[in-house]
């Protein structure tokens, strides 16, 4: 299966579309670290994306923030008709971090996974959201064949 980045615009160039953002929360791009820097007292910035529907995803990035001051940088959101719901988030314990956060979309297909500062940078690059099977297929993760019955060779 082919692997697909539903992150949209992972390197971070050009304009970005559908962001949600709220308090005073900001971005900008640093082409030195080739990071997205997000800042501000309160607020979130948020990336509103379209997936499939009811799919086990894995969102996955570099992130570094002083984890004392902001241990929980990222929420993952079900963008509902009616109201958004919270269907992930992640607790970092040291500054820089390869995250790594599993969930499951919802039936609306509608998900915004939103960075939150709180008073210290969070920085973020290589963004990758992703079906689960097929990043853990490429990392080499998963189940073993024979839990799966897969005895096929794949390219």
């Amino acid at each position: 299966m082919q692997r697909i980045n539903y992150f949209t615009n992972p390197n971070f160039t050009g304009p970005f579309a559908d962001i949600n953002i709220s308090g005073e929360a900001k971005a900008s791009y640093n082409a030195n670290t080739k990071q997205l820097n997000i800042y501000g007292n309160n607020g979130g910035y948020g990336f509103n994306l379209t997936v499939p529907k009811n799919a086990a995803l894995v969102f996955a990035c570099f992130l570094w923030t002083e984890h004392d001051k902001n241990p929980n940088p990222l929420t993952v959101y079900s963008l509902e008709s009616s109201d958004n719901k919270i269907i992930a988030s992640a607790t970092v314990s040291q500054n820089a971090n390869d995250l790594l956060l599993r969930f499951n979309s919802t039936d609306s297909g509608r998900i915004r996974v939103e960075f939150y500062p709180n008073g210290s940078a969070a920085n973020i690059a290589n963004p990758i959201l992703e079906l689960a099977d097929t990043y853990d297929k490429a990392v080499g993760g998963g189940l073993p064949s024979f839990f799966t019955g897969d005895t096929m060779p794949r390219d």
